[in-house]
């Protein structure tokens, strides 16, 4: 589930402290056929109808759609919901890995054609790619307009789901697609019905979505075949790689060392290579070689140039973990340039048991080449999370890009602005209306001006239009792909600090999370 954000106001004046989080509701707000933002809270809300609700009111459907177990599932629908027989022609199962195949529809009861309906459809994985890259993908070539994006676990599956909007003649509608990966196998689970009827419809989709069970379960949790790499000197490590992968250990490091190269390569006739899609090192060194984590980041880099490689620029810094030292589980990606073909290379340094690993990646761009990029990245976060025993999202981190230090001034000024002249006119329409989605479903204007009503007669407030933002921590996002941002304004007799989480959303940064406080002047 996506985390709610903590949206937190404080002013000390006078030895008086208010603190509000808004993130944590104790009282469920009273929801207008008119608020716009009502249904965007009934998605995240993810309301269930009660356990007498679905006894008295529910089957549990068994679906074997074509007659193939591995496509069986299991799912609650209303009582009186109308089951509608769907033809799959078979050229369309023979493109599977192409196209989302229809296998079950259940619409409301009623006459209007239009009405609310549950569907569920498939699609298969033919390369080991990220959920998250597929639907990315799947949502660009069909235009989906997300509203909201999140992650999260439904009965031990883990999901990703959206709220999205589509029109139909002079009608607009909203659909809650829930995706789930089995193997090379991926379910989606859609409820849809008419904007001005969502939040009725809403507790239904829940159920649907909450409850869908595949019969067959996957044989392994990847789609492509695997085998495990364990490497024979020390320190050791294992992890999982396609079969379609080339590795090779190397030979003859001095003791304590070990390391791993990965290619995916595709050769001519004659087995000579033709063109390399992508390359993964994986560097073991025992604490007792003395290398420090800093030298293996700057060594690996330096191997990677004696492949003919140039730096460009460092487009993403994020801290996949939090509580190392850096440069440890502080992930880099460049752009480079390889005899002048344009690629890029992450890097990556973890601590191992008694040691360090170093681990490096190139690939193609995906511009130039989209579905290697998702598999080389994807590949990469499979050896990650096997080394290090944890789930992070690499590919989901690796799609964003790091903003100079001079947007971020901009962006926290920006934001801080819009922020002042709200909270001088006590009025937060406009600053609502300019955060991100998440916060504009927790929050709502008066909910913002009540938690920021203190600072109206902070004087301090007039003068952040006339200055510039300092911002005091370093640029790089966390594991979550959340941009965090400290600092503060020189204003006198009160020093204005401030703390701002921004999300990306919508080809853009949006405001998730805000602290403000107004300190005595050093």
């Amino acid at each position: 589930m996506l985390f709610p954000a903590k949206v937190m106001a404080r002013t000390l004046v006078a030895s008086l402290v208010v603190t509000v989080a808004l993130g944590v509701m104790t009282k469920t707000p009273v929801l207008l056929a008119v608020d716009a933002i009502a249904p965007l809270r009934a998605f995240q809300k993810n309301k269930l109808p009660s356990e007498q609700q679905i006894k008295k009111s529910y089957f549990n459907f068994t679906y074997k759609p074509l007659k193939r177990k591995d496509l069986s599932f299991n799912l609650l629908i209303p009582k009186g919901w109308r089951d509608i027989h769907l033809t799959v022609p078979a050229n369309m199962l023979q493109e599977d890995t192409l196209r989302m195949v229809p296998l079950a529809e259940q619409t409301a009861p009623g006459d209007d054609k239009d009405s609310a309906r549950i569907q569920v459809a498939y699609t298969r994985m033919a390369m080991e790619i990220s959920l998250y890259d597929l639907l990315d993908q799947y949502f660009r070539e069909n235009k989906v307009d997300v509203l909201v994006r999140r992650q999260g676990t439904y009965n031990r599956r883990e999901i990703d789901e959206v709220l999205t909007r589509f029109s139909k003649g002079s009608s607009s509608f909203l659909s809650r697609l829930t995706f789930s990966r089995h193997g090379d196998r991926v379910f989606v689970v859609s409820g849809s019905a008419r904007e001005s009827e969502f939040i009725r419809y809403a507790p239904i989709f829940a159920a649907a979505a909450i409850s869908f069970t595949v019969h067959q379960k996957a044989s392994q949790r990847y789609a492509f075949p695997m085998a495990v790499f364990a490497s024979a000197g020390k320190p050791r490590f294992k992890f999982h790689h396609p079969k379609s992968w080339e590795i090779e250990e190397h030979q003859g490091l001095p003791a304590g060392q070990t390391a791993v190269d990965m290619r995916l390569v595709v050769r001519d006739k004659n087995k000579g290579n033709v063109t390399t899609y992508g390359f993964i090192r994986v560097g073991g060194f025992s604490k007792g070689t003395g290398a420090t984590p800093e030298e293996i980041l700057a060594n690996l880099k330096k191997d990677f140039q004696r492949i003919s490689l140039s730096y460009d620029q460092c487009t993403l810094k994020a801290d996949l973990m939090p509580k190392q030292a850096s440069p440890l589980g502080k992930l880099e990606k460049w752009d480079v340039m390889v005899k002048g073909v344009p690629g890029e290379v992450a890097f990556l340094v973890l601590g191992h048991r008694s040691g360090y690993l170093g681990l490096g990646l190139f690939c193609m761009r995906p511009e130039d080449n989209l579905l290697s990029w998702m598999h080389v990245w994807r590949v990469f976060e499979i050896v990650v999370n096997d080394v290090t025993g944890k789930h992070l999202a690499v590919t989901r981190i690796k799609s964003l890009s790091l903003p100079s230090r001079g947007e971020v001034e901009r962006l926290a000024a920006v934001t801080m602005g819009d922020f002042a002249n709200a909270a001088q006119k006590r009025n937060f329409q406009a600053f609502h209306a300019n955060v991100s989605t998440t916060l504009q479903i927790q929050a709502t204007p008066a909910r913002l001006r009540q938690a920021f009503r203190s600072f109206a007669k902070q004087k301090e407030l007039a003068a952040l239009n006339q200055l510039d933002p300092v911002i005091e921590n370093e640029i790089c996002l966390d594991q979550e792909g959340l941009l965090k941002v400290k600092g503060h304004y020189p204003t006198r007799p009160q020093r204005t600090t401030f703390s701002l989480t921004y999300i990306h959303e919508r080809a853009s940064w949006k405001l998730l999370g805000i602290h403000v406080a107004m300190k005595k002047a050093p």
